[in-house]
């Protein structure tokens, strides 16, 4: 029983999951990863820094074998590759227009750090990823291209249809 009364229920593994990667996506959205959040604010200052991601040349193509898609009503249309270190968002992905008022503070300063920092870039009437981005949660990669709250391992496709859920949580 729960300190105010009432009984929770156990989820599922999926459930589980899912609130796991929220949570996940908002850490991401502060620029940490959960394994990082146990260091201390010394430890953490003196680990190296990220390294850059370099797509294999074989993946560059459109469509190709690996890459995932997401697509949403207010002009999001993003191509995607699931890389060790989270999912690479590739240049010239569309993010929507704007975003929702529900969508969290922490994913609309996430997407705002990339706008400011030349990543994301007003295209014509739209915004679009000036370059290849390493997101370390799909979730948050999800968030910021669709303006919205979004669970990645759902809304980021494989050609078949397949989610990323479906074809890496097995």
């Amino acid at each position: 029983m729960a300190k105010n009364g009432n009984i929770q229920k156990s989820g599922t593994l999926e459930d589980l999951r899912n609130e796991f990667s929220t949570i996940q996506a908002q850490v991401a959205a502060l620029g940490r990863k959960l394994d990082a959040l146990a260091q201390s604010p010394e430890e953490t200052a003196s680990a190296p820094a990220p390294r850059k991601i370099k797509r294999p040349a074989a993946s560059r193509p459109s469509g190709g074998r690996g890459e995932v898609t997401i697509q949403g009503p207010r002009g999001a249309d993003a191509r995607a590759l699931m890389q060790k270190e989270g999912l690479l968002v590739l240049k010239g992905s569309q993010v929507s227009d704007d975003v929702v008022p529900s969508m969290p503070a922490a994913l609309q300063t996430a997407r705002q750090s990339l706008v400011d920092g030349k990543v994301i870039t007003r295209a014509g009437k739209g915004w679009r990823f000036a370059q290849d981005h390493l997101f370390p949660s799909v979730s948050t990669a999800a968030a910021v291209v669709m303006g919205r709250n979004a669970n990645g391992w759902r809304e980021w496709k494989d050609g078949q249809g397949r989610t990323l859920g479906q074809l890496h949580r097995k």
